[in-house]
């Protein structure tokens, strides 16, 4: 069920806080900003309730919110660190990298790719090249068949949030 749009763009709201609140603390699970509340989102919000002293029930009262924005409001007025920036490219609703793309995306895609096929046995080490061919489809698909997401063997936005957040976890590690 899709939500109305007010309800998508508080919760990207939510979501935006959230993300520029774990890039100063790292108990804060980074979270797509999509307008969806799911799993990632509930996790962030209860890490971030347990850690702030809130009642932790994974949902945002009053309380959660205020306390959300207002550190995301102190954070913006007192960093100006910049931020690891999202690659994925604004083009229009169901882009998706493919077969025969040639791009700066697709290197960045193969890169998170081939450091993650170190921690997953599925995916081959590939080469960083920036075309889209058979071998960055095949470890494309092979991710996609680890995470449980429908497998297509082309990078769009849920795939490629997915893929972001495996990077940046064995990024901290």
């Amino acid at each position: 069920m899709t939500a109305p749009n007010n309800l998508n763009d508080a919760i990207r709201n939510l979501q935006t806080y959230l993300r520029e609140i774990s890039f100063y603390d790292s108990s804060i699970p980074r979270v797509p900003i999509d307008g969806l509340y799911d799993s990632a989102t509930r996790d962030a919000v209860q890490e971030f309730q347990q850690t702030r002293g809130l009642d932790v029930t994974g949902g945002v009262d009053k309380d959660t919110w205020d306390a959300i924005f207002g550190e995301y409001l102190t954070l913006k007025r007192e960093n100006t660190r910049e931020r690891p920036q999202s690659f994925f490219p604004d083009h229009a609703d169901g882009y998706a990298a493919r077969i025969g793309e040639k791009s700066s995306f697709v290197a960045i895609v193969q890169l998170m790719l081939r450091e993650l096929s170190a921690d997953f046995d599925e995916i081959d080490e590939l080469e960083i090249d920036g075309i889209f061919g058979k071998a960055t489809e095949d470890a494309v698909s092979a991710f996609q068949r680890a995470s449980l997401l429908e497998v297509t063997g082309e990078v769009d936005l849920e795939t490629y949030n997915r893929l972001s957040r495996a990077f940046i976890g064995i990024s901290l590690n």
